[in-house]
């Protein structure tokens, strides 16, 4: 695995806290670069985030907050109407012995 390390500017400000400059590698907040971050999400299709995580050598914790930045992003506009569901079923293939598995939520 390749890892980047350097020291980002840190300023702590007694009206607005610490503030970190931008790094052109990294989105706002995240310690990840967007390509590990797309790889990332990748194996989080596939495998279960425990798993993706430590095949990636991170936490579950940051794993998690990856996934929780673009699955907001993809929500956009409709993260508002999601209250309004009364369930959510999500449709998988299954084996077999049984063709179709749904989950309700």
């Amino acid at each position: 695995m390749t890892s980047r390390l350097c020291s980002i500017t840190r300023i702590k400000c007694p009206e607005h806290g610490v503030k970190t400059i931008e790094v052109p590698w990294a989105r706002e907040g995240s310690e990840f670069t967007p390509l590990f971050e797309k790889a990332a999400l990748m194996l989080v299709r596939e495998m279960p985030v425990s798993s993706a995580a430590r095949f990636m050598g991170i936490t579950d914790k940051s794993l998690w907050r990856i996934v929780f930045h673009y699955v907001r992003e993809a929500m956009g506009g409709y993260r508002s109407e999601l209250c309004l569901l009364g369930a959510l079923i999500v449709f998988s293939s299954g084996s077999a012995v049984a063709p179709f598995i749904y989950t309700i939520f």
